[in-house]
């Protein structure tokens, strides 16, 4: 099997994306209404295990990689590119916070979707990587 860069790559992009699966659903159990996350942390893990999906099986062409490594790759791009659309609909509608103001302890912030979106200004708490309402 040939070792060359593109192929270590590939295998970290995979490992990567694998070990931000359980960093995500842990955050997602984590974060609840009094608490969200500041710097929208949740959205951008996410994002990029979706970015992942669909970068990695592209890099990976012509190489010569292991039968398991080759169906997961194009089955984790096909999943990805099925549901990058609904997600980032669902995320950009509902899950995104955009910061007007700081100052000192607190922070005034806007919960809204990307596309659509309210004017609603709320004022929060700065609590560690959190914004408690």
């Amino acid at each position: 099997m040939k070792t060359s860069l593109r192929y270590k790559i590939v295998l970290v992009l995979v490992w990567e994306q694998l070990a931000l699966l359980p960093l995500a659903s842990y955050m997602k159990s984590l974060g609840g209404y009094p608490d969200l996350w500041r710097w929208n942390l949740l959205n951008w893990i996410i994002i990029t295990g979706y970015a992942i999906g669909l970068v990695a099986w592209p890099i990976s062409r012509k190489l010569e990689k292991p039968k398991v490594l080759r169906l997961w790759l194009r089955v984790d791009f096909i999943v990805s590119l099925l549901f990058l659309l609904p997600f980032a609909s669902i995320m950009y509608n509902e899950d995104w916070i955009t910061v007007r103001a700081t100052s000192g302890k607190f922070v005034l912030y806007q919960h809204h979707g990307f596309l659509l979106h309210s004017e609603v200004l709320r004022l929060g708490e700065k609590h560690g990587i959190f914004i408690r309402a």
